[in-house]
């Protein structure tokens, strides 16, 4: 084989990388696109529908849910913008990818279908980004190493935080029950302590809810992916505190617990990002 062949063939050997990471970067932005409007329809839908009921009778629960179309709407803008500048770092897409995942799992519990439809999309958007990089982009921004230290924190914070779940988060006239205790009474049909919460606090409780076992899952992942790490403090932090929210004098130490775990993988996460 001649000398011009072997060069061509390293060329195109060379090139197929970064071929693959272009074609998943255009689906990721297709995706983004796509994610993004509908997003901002429905939250302009939704705001149009609810605005001004806030002094109807459960109105509290419109303010909410107003509050959080409006978010949906300023990440989303922002996200646009970014999009549209072609913008590479992909720190705020990952921050907007993973904040929107409670916010619309919330939008689940009223809206069934198009919440679901939403949440899939927004996932999906949260897999495309990710890329592999190419050799020369290896030498440029090597990874963050994992480091043992990284590994013992988070795998302390993970501890943490499912200890915590079967500690007691609600405490009410003598009796208690822990989040995994919740989740058994709400599949098994069986009793809860005695309580009742406005609508507001209804919301922050079902936050908890949904962002507690996501964070244990990605806790346990985060041991392997950093990233995954991050996903997870935040979403502890943000459970423990939506609990403490919700029930206010009536909270248990183990959502304090929850809070503390999440702060320890964030410590893993921004504390170790050198080889020891």
């Amino acid at each position: 084989m001649s000398a011009a062949c072997l060069v061509k063939a390293d060329k195109t050997h060379a090139s197929r990388p970064a071929r693959v990471a272009g074609s998943v970067r255009r689906i990721s932005r297709v995706l983004q696109v796509v994610r993004d409007a509908v997003v901002l329809a429905f939250s302009l839908v939704v705001i149009g529908s609810t605005y001004g009921r806030w002094g109807e009778e459960g109105g509290a629960v419109f303010l909410v849910v107003d509050a959080l179309a409006g978010v949906l709407i300023l990440l989303t803008v922002v996200d646009v913008l970014l999009v549209a500048k072609k913008v590479k770092r992909k720190g705020f897409y990952f921050f907007n990818s993973i904040l929107q995942i409670p916010i619309l799992a919330l939008f689940v519990v009223f809206i069934l279908y198009v919440g679901v439809a939403l949440l899939l999309l927004d996932v999906a958007v949260l897999a495309t980004l990710p890329e592999k990089k190419t050799p020369e982009e290896l030498m440029k921004h090597p990874p963050i190493p994992i480091t043992r230290n990284y590994r013992i924190t988070v795998g302390a914070g993970v501890l943490v935080t499912l200890a915590s779940f079967f500690l007691p988060w609600l405490s009410v006239e003598g009796a208690s029950t822990s989040l995994f205790g919740v989740y058994y009474a709400l599949v098994a049909h069986t009793g809860l302590p005695s309580f009742s919460l406005e609508p507001t606090r209804v919301i922050f409780a079902l936050l908890t809810l949904f962002t507690s076992p996501v964070s244990l899952v990605a806790g346990a992942l985060g041991i392997l992916r950093r990233r995954l790490s991050l996903v997870s403090g935040i979403l502890a932090v943000l459970a423990g505190v939506s609990m403490t929210s919700a029930l206010g004098a009536s909270t248990g130490f183990g959502a304090y617990g929850f809070v503390a775990g999440g702060i320890v993988i964030l410590v893993g996460f921004f504390g170790f990002r050198r080889k020891n």
